[in-house]
């Protein structure tokens, strides 16, 4: 008898490794394509052989980008929750974020995941949810992790985005199917650091240098707009408010030509952003300050962000100009970065 129930057992764990990897094989056929941007980390294990281990831009959502009771910061969260992100597919193919929820999504397009840690409201200051998706791995040939890794580019130089190439179905499970990287690369770098305690005289807020480099291997068009308006200045996910700029230069600029710089590969275009500036002030607390005055825990990005194909069709060079958005590390409006 007992060697009867052992044999069943069995028999059931290879069924069920044959639906999964079933269902695998028809979501790869048939599943719905995007592609999920993601920063590959910790490239190598000698026990799995080389893969990437890849933290997606949907990976950590913060609550004010959730729905139903998920939006709820009374309400505690266990690790293991279901959750579903509402992606949209955006200019340059990747998905981006609509929103999060806990509720299926009756329509549209949107990828399963689980809570990675428990979110309680009394014991936390982070606003962000922290959420894997089962494709968190991605194996390469021997070799090829650590090669990718070295292709992302270093902290301190030039970063290079690398895209997942993934197929969803309609329950929302996802599966890898391959990769491509960014024809556009960033890089941050500080130039000056906010004022410290013994340094009155010297700008509370800080300066960095943001580069933009062709790292395709054809010719590729950027946009500069007058007082850095191609960059849009926007919160983490931890931070739980929006943080407006307090004045909106950039509002309905229009676009011309000569504001449409054409790269040759590996050329760049750099800019130096002084958050002391008025251009950089933001509403907190209904007041206007300069990042470098807010807490610690309120961080930015500079978001790349060109004209839409829409917006571009009157300009010279239009089928060279790049398309999407291209987020920086994190920083503190002190000049400190991630």
């Amino acid at each position: 008898m007992r060697r009867t129930f052992v044999i069943l057992a069995i028999a059931l764990q290879v069924v069920i490794l044959a639906v999964m990897a079933l269902e695998r094989e028809y979501i790869v056929r048939y599943g719905t394509e995007v592609y999920l941007r993601t920063a590959p980390i910790d490239p190598r294990d000698i026990f799995r052989g080389d893969y990437v281990r890849l933290s997606y831009e949907i990976s950590n959502i913060s609550l004010r980008q959730a729905q139903g009771s998920l939006a709820d910061k009374k309400m505690e969260k266990p690790k293991g929750s279901k959750v579903y992100a509402v992606i949209i597919p955006g200019e340059d193919g990747i998905a981006g974020l609509q929103h999060i929820t806990n509720t299926r999504p009756d329509d549209g397009l949107f990828v399963k995941g689980r809570l990675s840690y428990p979110w309680r409201p009394k014991t936390t200051n982070n606003n962000a949810l922290s959420i894997k998706y089962g494709i968190e791995a991605y194996f390469v040939e021997q070799g090829k992790g650590l090669e990718m890794e070295n292709k992302r580019g270093s902290r301190t130089g030039i970063q290079i985005p690398l895209e997942m190439k993934v197929a969803i179905g309609t329950n929302g499970t996802p599966v890898i199917k391959g990769h491509r990287w960014s024809k556009l690369g960033m890089g941050l770098k500080v130039l000056r650091q906010g004022r410290q305690q013994n340094q009155k005289d010297e700008p509370i807020s800080g300066r960095l240098e943001i580069t933009l480099q062709n790292v395709s291997k054809e010719d590729l068009a950027i946009v500069d707009l007058p007082d850095v308006c191609s960059f849009a200045l926007e919160p983490v996910n931890q931070v739980d408010e929006l943080l407006p700029l307090a004045n909106d230069f950039c509002r309905d600029l229009p676009v011309y030509t000569d504001q449409v710089i054409v790269l040759s590969p590996d050329e760049s275009k750099t800019w130096e952003i002084d958050f002391a500036e008025p251009r950089w002030q933001v509403i907190h607390k209904d007041q206007t300050v300069e990042i470098g005055s807010l807490p610690w825990n309120n961080r930015f990005r500079l978001v790349y962000r060109p004209p839409s194909r829409e917006e571009s069709t009157h300009l010279a060079d239009k089928e060279l100009i790049w398309h999407g958005y291209l987020p920086s590390r994190a920083f503190h409006g002190r000049g400190n970065v991630d």
